[in-house]
């Protein structure tokens, strides 16, 4: 089992902004069968124009890929 992340975040003025890439495998129970692997990015950016005013975007992005599933024997 592995599980990796790396988070970075910012602010300039008044824009800020977040990142993250995360990384995450699984071992199967069974040799030669890949088991679980998952891969996601994240960015977030935030602009704040006065007291009453901003906006935000996120975005999210995520693969996944499982081995050994429903294998004919």
């Amino acid at each position: 089992f592995s599980n990796s992340n790396v988070d970075v975040r910012g602010r300039v003025g008044n824009t800020g902004v977040f990142g993250s890439v995360s990384n995450q495998s699984n071992q199967g129970p069974i040799q030669f069968l890949g088991g679980y692997f998952r891969n996601t990015v994240r960015a977030n950016i935030d602009q704040r124009w006065n007291e009453k005013i901003s906006l935000g975007i996120q975005s999210f992005y995520s693969t996944q890929r499982s081995q050994g599933d429903n294998q004919d024997f």
